[in-house]
């Protein structure tokens, strides 16, 4: 048990910023009492509390973390109290903590422990940003009973008290046990009795075989996956009279085009593999962003947040409205051995994309998301050494590193959320620096990159030359290139080119912010034969002793799309 806290933590897409509170304005909230004894340790704490924790330190005893909770450490427990244990107990035909099996007390520790300091105000999200020692995560979502707003983890446990602040971390006491999940997405689908319409059909194209596939890792990345699912309700809103195998039947009929649904090129399994995304993806991960690749070949599914909805394929095409499904999150973000299972209020086929504009914020990266302390705070920076950002590669001498930087003021101020990120592109330090983009959708596009530079700085005009999944663009980038100002642009005049006139030279203002600092330069046009993340590359190609290069963003806009709009601001706005 000594190396129980020294396990290898998964790593985490991050998640948008969402507060899961909604509607409960008027509803008078949970004040959580927060003590602080730096006297104690953890263990300690729950020995001066005898009474409430007898059964959980008993445990801890037992498993061998007694000592270490009693040591120097940065934790955060969650305490079920004596009763939630009776509670357990009474579920598991028990009367004695000292009759369930040890390896089982054990993994009931690691569910109940996150080897990081997590206090309430940390709960906005609908799922812990760190998972547990078990490797699960916990979920979290605001439950209002008789006009008090509680706290609920995992949809079972509520907090009694939290933010119990002691010398090596933070307690939160529950009212449950916290039970860790030992069914794989095809067992937890089988065992759903409102799923068995969707089980039939995970039968028929042989996906519950892959759903019920054990978790592997392959260089650190889990197999995991995530499954939106459609209930029986759903599936019968139309014909509420047929049997399930007659809904099936009728499913088989309209989407199995090859007669063999295990095909893997058969459009019913098509169906099912399209509900299937690649990754561990709770819904707090999925409202991150606009779109997610899915197991169907060259398909994404589109991801729009309406007030509290959580809307799926809702897009605007040709003007028109397409109606998307909405995601039930009462029910949703069921964790399992391999993945998280997620219910959907409505069927939805694979729908065709055409060519979508993507404007990437390039400084929006997953780790970043996890310091709130800087993520896009005024004036706060910090530099990341390689390896240390998924999405991110790069190599050279020196030990280069990618800085995230934010500023409000200045000469750096006016990119788009006022962050961005610097790198030393050039041959003598950081020699290439890869980024792997956001689901782009095939098509052809041109391609802009946006950075910032300085007027007359002649020792900034290092240049590197730019690909997408190893094609080059046919043009270079100098970061030292100081934008040509166009007409409408503050401090224009009437010689300057027209917004049109300078779009055709390559150039292009991205930014609404009144500065002349940041730069938009077209790289080229590219036809992007996948929908699929890719991998932007750029590769040093001078070694003057420049300042950093300082990227904003990417854009990928289709050719037959308006170039020149939007226009991006420090706060987050986009301005047509």
């Amino acid at each position: 048990m000594k190396k129980l806290f020294k396990l290898k933590k998964l790593q985490v897409m991050t998640a948008l910023l969402f507060l899961l509170v909604i509607g409960f304005v008027a509803c008078k909230k949970e004040n959580f009492k927060q003590t602080t004894d730096d006297s104690v340790n953890i263990t300690g704490y729950f020995e001066k509390d005898i009474a409430n924790y007898s059964v959980f330190l008993n445990i801890l005893k037992l498993t061998d973390n007694a000592s270490f909770l009693g040591a120097y450490g940065t934790y955060t427990v969650f305490a079920p109290t004596d009763e939630a244990f009776k509670a357990y107990l009474t579920a598991q035909g028990k009367t004695s903590i000292d009759q369930v099996d040890i390896n089982v007390l054990k993994d009931l520790v690691k569910l109940h422990l996150i080897e990081d300091t997590v206090s309430t105000t940390s709960f906005t999200d609908g799922k812990i940003s760190k998972p547990t020692v078990s490797g699960q995560y916990l979920t979290t979502l605001a439950k209002n009973e008789g006009g008090v707003t509680r706290i609920v983890i995992n949809k079972l446990a509520k907090i009694l008290q939290g933010n119990i602040r002691v010398g090596n971390g933070i307690i939160h006491s529950i009212d449950h046990v916290l039970v860790k999940s030992e069914r794989t997405l095809a067992q937890e689908i089988s065992a759903t009795p409102s799923l068995s319409i969707f089980n039939k059909l995970l039968i028929a194209t042989g996906w519950d075989v892959k759903l019920n596939t054990p978790l592997s890792f392959v260089n650190g990345e889990g197999s995991y996956v995530s499954v939106l699912t459609t209930t029986n309700a759903a599936y019968k809103a139309n014909d509420p009279t047929l049997t399930d195998d007659q809904i099936v039947a009728k499913l088989i009929a309209k989407y199995s085009n090859t007669g063999n649904p295990m095909n893997a090129a058969d459009s019913l399994n098509v169906y099912v593999a399209y509900r299937v995304l690649p990754g561990l993806k709770y819904m707090a991960d999925i409202v991150t962003a606009s779109s997610h690749g899915t197991k169907a070949p060259l398909e994404i599914i589109s991801v729009k947040l309406s007030k509290d909805s959580i809307l799926f394929n809702e897009d605007v095409f040709a003007g028109v409205l397409e109606k998307g499904v909405s995601a039930d999150r009462d029910i949703s973000d069921v964790s399992t051995t391999n993945g998280v299972l997620h219910f959907v209020r409505g069927d939805f086929a694979v729908k065709k994309r055409v060519p979508t504009a993507v404007y990437w914020d390039v400084a929006d990266q997953p780790e970043i998301r996890q310091l709130p302390g800087i993520f896009r705070v005024g004036g706060k920076f910090q530099s990341f050494t390689r390896g240390t950002l998924r999405d991110i590669r790069w190599d050279g001498g020196n030990n280069p590193v990618v800085t995230y930087a934010v500023s409000t003021t200045g000469n750096f101020a006016g990119a788009y959320y006022s962050d961005y990120l610097q790198i030393s592109l050039r041959t003598a330090v950081a020699q290439f620096v890869e980024f792997r983009t956001p689901v782009v959708i095939r098509g052809r596009y041109k391609v802009w990159i946006s950075f910032r530079s300085i007027r007359g700085s002649s020792n900034s005009q290092n240049t590197c030359s730019a690909a997408l999944d190893g094609v080059p663009f046919s043009r270079t980038v100098s970061f030292g290139e100081y934008k040509i100002r166009a007409q409408g642009d503050v401090g224009s005049v009437a010689s300057d080119p027209t917004p049109t006139e300078l779009e055709a030279q390559g150039y292009k203002n991205p930014i609404t912010f009144n500065s002349s600092n940041w730069n938009c330069r077209l790289l080229g046009t590219m036809d992007i034969l996948t929908t699929d993340r890719h991998i932007f590359r750029l590769d040093a190609l001078t070694n003057s002793n420049a300042s950093s290069a300082t990227i904003d963003m990417i854009h990928f806009i289709p050719i037959d799309q308006n170039q020149i709009s939007p226009k991006f601001g420090p706060n987050g706005e986009i301005v047509y």
